[in-house]
């Protein structure tokens, strides 16, 4: 006859084996419900760095180091190429200070002065000298040329077009993930005038502030500019693309010649003058 198991005498180490149970399934309880809280905290996350077109992603790519600028400018420059396998350009940043609202200067930085227009007109019209206000981060394009920072190869509007394509993206990118920079400048390589001139080279910077470009920021920026740049070698056939023509409309009147000038306390100037549109 089977014994009653109820008859059976109690183990001594009944209740500690419920209690050591009862710890092991609070412990997979919490790690399920942390887990969740993860992958809802990654969705967020996710989330918030879709713009507002639509719930897109604005760019593929978002820097990652604590350098921000750095990292848009390590980012951006390989893809400015003469061919596949030959650089354009070296992207650097440019130590820049920062001016209060009371025009004061924070940092150790080159203070932004721009001639902006006055008073009057024709030949009475005059240009003042003034700083540039806000945060202002700024970036140098150094050709990988054999003088002074000028790009190698044979010079042409075209390429220079696609210098201030360079430019506009790097702007772009800064505005978009440095939220705090009121403004992005970005020094081009010199373009060297005909020789008969004698004239020195001529160094020209592309300066946009947030309310310019603040409408392509909530923008996926695939539909402002392709992944990809041209090769020098293919500038013949985008010149006449919806993207190059965007790329002179946007960058047009915001061209400034550039130059670095030291004042007498020693602080640094890169003083900008606007050109015509071009």
């Amino acid at each position: 006859m089977a014994e009653d198991l109820s008859q059976l005498p109690r183990s001594p180490h009944a209740d500690k084996f419920r209690l050591a149970l009862a710890v092991l399934v609070g412990i997979s309880i919490g790690a399920i419900l942390i887990a969740v809280a993860v992958l809802l905290s990654h969705h967020s996350s996710s989330t918030g760095a879709e713009n507002q077109a639509g719930g897109e992603q604005w760019s593929s790519w978002q820097p990652t180091r604590a350098n921000t600028q750095s990292d848009i400018a390590d980012y951006v420059a390989p893809f400015y190429r003469q061919n596949g396998t030959q650089q354009l350009a070296v992207v650097t940043p440019l130590n820049i200070a920062s001016i209060s609202a009371s025009g004061t200067p924070s940092g150790n930085g080159m203070v932004v002065a721009f001639n902006a227009a006055g008073g009057g007109s024709g030949a009475n019209s005059k240009q003042q000298l003034g700083i540039l206000p806000g945060k202002s981060v700024a970036y140098n394009i150094c050709g990988l040329g054999a003088h002074n920072c000028q790009l190698g190869g044979t010079p042409s509007t075209l390429r220079m077009l696609l210098m201030r394509r360079e430019a506009l993206e790097l702007s772009l990118f800064t505005l978009k993930y440095m939220p705090s920079a009121d403004n992005v400048i970005t020094v081009l390589p010199p373009t060297q005038p005909p020789k008969k001139s004698g004239a020195k080279p001529v160094t020209t910077a592309v300066v946009f502030d947030r309310k310019e470009l603040s409408s392509l920021l909530s923008t996926p920026l695939d539909d402002v500019l392709s992944p990809e740049a041209p090769l020098v070698s293919q500038l013949k056939l985008w010149k006449n693309s919806e993207e190059a023509s965007g790329v002179s409309q946007l960058t047009a009147r915001a061209l400034f010649s550039s130059k670095v000038e030291q004042q007498q306390d020693g602080t640094k100037l890169l003083v900008l003058n606007s050109l015509p549109p071009s």
